[in-house]
């Protein structure tokens, strides 16, 4: 009973002992390691900090817009009645813009007409003669026309028409021609100076919009 009593205290002795030295040792093991999550929070504290400060100091980034903010001078049109051109006008200087109306006369078509010239009024009946046998009864002997005498053969809205009746008498007619008579009529520019942006959103309102040199 005794014996059994002194090996139980002697077995509890050395494992407390054998505890005691395995403590020790890892804890100095545990002592000399440096913790690597101490330092990598603050190091990515750091660099959002950096980001933070770099986004806060930086300069704002400014788009173009192809120079639609600049002032422009750009002239539109043409209108071919000075009411047109007043409203559009009107309504750009309601914008801010700096507005002129300009007139201009210019040649436009006022009709085609076919033309046959002749030697003299004996060479215009005879070709008048040739022309009722196609049969083609609308011609007249002018005396002074464009091309001095010559026998007219019509005069046309379009040239299309007269490019039809020309293929009908080229046969007993070789030498007609078709001839676009002129007339000047008065169109109408809107010169607007101001914001590029303004103007450009406004100059649907015309056929073209050109710079003001240019027109």
């Amino acid at each position: 009973m005794g014996s059994r009593l002194h090996l139980a205290v002697a077995v509890l002795v050395l494992l407390n002992l054998a505890a005691w030295g395995l403590n020790s040792y890892y804890g100095a093991q545990f002592a000399g390691t440096p913790m690597a999550s101490s330092s990598k929070p603050q190091q990515e504290r750091g660099v959002r900090g950096s980001a933070g400060a770099n986004a806060q100091n930086a300069s704002p980034v400014v788009s173009g817009a192809g120079g639609l903010d600049k002032e422009l001078c750009k002239q539109l049109g043409p209108f071919n009645d000075a009411g047109s051109a007043s409203a559009l006008g009107n309504r750009l200087k309601s914008l801010g813009l700096k507005v002129s109306v300009q007139k201009k006369a210019v040649s436009a078509p006022a009709g085609y007409w076919l033309l046959a010239p002749v030697v003299d009024a004996a060479a215009g009946r005879e070709l008048a003669a040739k022309l009722n046998e196609i049969p083609m009864r609308d011609w007249q002997v002018l005396r002074n026309s464009p091309y001095g005498v010559a026998v007219s053969m019509g005069l046309f809205n379009v040239r299309s028409a007269a490019e039809v009746r020309l293929k009908q008498v080229r046969a007993v007619a070789p030498s007609a021609l078709i001839y676009a008579k002129q007339q000047s009529k008065s169109q109408y520019w809107i010169q607007a100076t101001g914001a590029g942006k303004v103007i450009m959103a406004e100059s649907g309102a015309a056929k073209v919009a050109l710079e003001c040199d240019a027109n």
